[in-house]
């Protein structure tokens, strides 16, 4: 199972569910903390065997003491509803468990629903202050989606920054964070920053993102930001297809059958 991980946002009151719900009792002493450990490794066990409801009951035993993981795990269950009724209100309530102990996943988790209006009022300034804390912490993956999220320029023209776009896939990107790296060389290049952009296209491509070797060879067949060079063109097609980039894996097959059609022509001459 997937856990929510994208975009975002009313703030409910604690009554509006304290009314129906226990608040999760956080529990740290040994005992516990191995129980929580047995309910979750069964848990991962019933998902592996796509049993989603006894999955969902154990990992609610461990969301009920407190644990974040499984309070995620429990949210995205009742978000998408497997191994339990659809609820995007009971989805709510269990991100805000997990981002009331400043988890992560659980800010990024519920910044989704308010932006969405998801069992919560549409709220996009809330998402934003959420995901932003999300960010703070850290976490490269979440760092990238608050960068694309800043970069979008589509409807509704939200959110669009260069410059915040710039700082959060800046902060990905340097952690080695191949996708990150990507997204910043093409937002470079969208403003015509070429040097920039061919700068996080190599780093890209030498971290193996099939998308960005496929660029910096067309970049190094035009001569985009450096020399032109087919031999270097060729190298990151080849690698680039080889990770399973479709379009590179045409170009070979181009460069390839060029390449015969040269060969029979000079073998034809020669006879």
């Amino acid at each position: 199972m997937k856990i929510t991980t994208f975009f975002f946002l009313l703030i409910l009151s604690s009554s509006f569910y304290g009314q129906t719900k226990e608040s999760p009792i956080v529990s740290t002493d040994a005992n516990t903390l191995k129980q929580i450990d047995l309910w979750k490794n069964a848990g991962k066990k019933y998902e592996s065997e796509g049993d989603f409801i006894k999955m969902f009951e154990m990992y609610m035993h461990a969301a009920k003491k407190g644990d974040t993981e499984s309070q995620n795990i429990i949210g995205n269950l009742y978000e998408v509803g497997e191994g339990v009724k659809k609820s995007f209100k009971d989805a709510f309530y269990w991100y805000t468990m997990a981002a009331d102990q400043n988890d992560a996943n659980g800010q990024m988790n519920l910044a989704y629903l308010y932006y969405e209006g998801n069992g919560v009022q549409k709220n996009v300034i809330k998402a934003e202050e959420l995901l932003i804390k999300s960010a703070l912490q850290g976490d490269p993956e979440i760092q990238y989606t608050l960068g694309i999220m800043y970069s979008m320029k589509d409807d509704p023209y939200l959110y669009y920054n260069f410059n915040k776009a710039e700082k959060w896939l800046l902060s990905s990107a340097n952690s080695g964070y191949s996708k990150a790296q990507e997204d910043l060389a093409a937002l470079y290049l969208l403003n015509d920053d070429v040097t920039n952009s061919v700068i996080w296209y190599k780093k890209a491509a030498i971290s193996g993102h099939e998308r960005a070797q496929y660029i910096l060879g067309y970049f190094y067949l035009k001569g985009i930001g450096g020399k032109k060079s087919k031999r270097k063109s060729k190298e990151w097609w080849d690698k680039s297809c080889k990770n399973g980039y479709n379009d590179a894996c045409d170009q070979i097959k181009k460069i390839n059958s060029s390449r015969n059609k040269t060969l029979k022509s000079v073998s034809e001459f020669k006879n």
